[in-house]
């Protein structure tokens, strides 16, 4: 095993599967480990791809951590600051430039394809955000800080039909997070245009200004072989990365770690399905994490 610098092996001509384990995201405020897939559930390998994939492209460089309700989740991955100005008021975040979807429900028929009985969201586990879809996870990544299983295993948009969120990571430690979750909270989402929209209702900030950031994401642990090619291939949506002008593109942006985004749209509400436990909209707030 070793520990490498992420994006000094994005581009090595490898094509064995990706196993990262271990990537240790750095903040403004601390610094967190994530463990990818430990079960080693070969059925989540589409889930480690995208996020490696997202990882070894950049995008999470400079993401913003958006919402943090107490004693439920804390979400990130779907937006990116500005580094250098990340007031959140007069510069307010943008969405990041999200790759195909995961489908775990090849058929479209509300069913996972694969058994998910040993798939729980209990506390320190790490799911996709979705959307009213199983299908629609991308970037948008949240941390279960309580046992969510009841709500969020399956989570029913109506009487008939719900949607799984599962975890294909963990948190290495829970305490880790203590530094983002006794942060004060704000309510931006009028200031963005969706009031009440769940995604910024409860958004962490530092010292009133400031959002949570991730600063740089290493690896600390891997395989040998391991390559970045596949997942990010699989993220650009491409069969030929050596080929592909978008491909050419992010190695121009991943070699400076800096997100590769263009055509950002307008944030969404993706991730309103994550109705259970949100926290008071329109309230500032201190809290202690235990």
């Amino acid at each position: 095993m070793r520990k490498t610098t992420l994006l000094a092996l994005a581009f090595a001509l490898i094509t064995a599967p990706a196993t990262a384990q271990t990537l240790r995201f750095d903040t403004n405020v601390g610094s967190f480990n994530i463990v990818l897939n430990p079960t080693d559930n070969p059925n989540l390998q589409g889930h480690v791809d995208n996020f490696l994939g997202y990882v070894g492209l950049g995008r999470y460089h400079y993401s913003a951590i958006n919402r943090a309700p107490e004693d439920f989740v804390i979400q990130m991955g779907g937006f990116s600051a500005f580094p250098g100005s990340s007031d959140t008021t007069s510069r307010p975040f943008q969405s990041i430039e999200s790759g195909p979807q995961v489908v775990v429900d090849s058929d479209n028929n509300g069913t996972v394809d694969f058994d998910t009985s040993e798939l729980s969201n209990t506390i320190g586990t790490i799911s996709l955000a979705l959307s009213n879809s199983t299908n629609s996870g991308t970037s948008s990544f949240f941390i279960n800080l309580s046992d969510n299983s009841d709500s969020l295993d399956r989570f029913f948009v109506n009487e008939e039909n719900f949607i799984e969120f599962l975890p294909f990571a963990e948190i290495q430690s829970i305490d880790s997070l203590d530094a983002i979750t006794d942060l004060e909270q704000i309510d931006l989402s009028t200031a963005l245009g969706s009031p009440g929209n769940l995604a910024f209702i409860d958004v962490p900030v530092v010292d009133e200004t400031r959002f949570v950031v991730v600063q740089d994401v290493t690896i600390v642990e891997a395989d040998e072989d391991f390559s970045f090619v596949g997942p990010i291939q699989r993220a650009l949506g491409i069969e030929n990365l050596a080929s592909s002008s978008a491909a050419a593109s992010a190695l121009s942006s991943s070699s400076s770690s800096s997100a590769a985004v263009s055509g950002i749209p307008e944030p969404t509400a993706f991730c309103l399905a994550l109705l259970a436990g949100a926290g008071l909209a329109g309230v500032r707030r201190r809290r202690a994490y235990h």
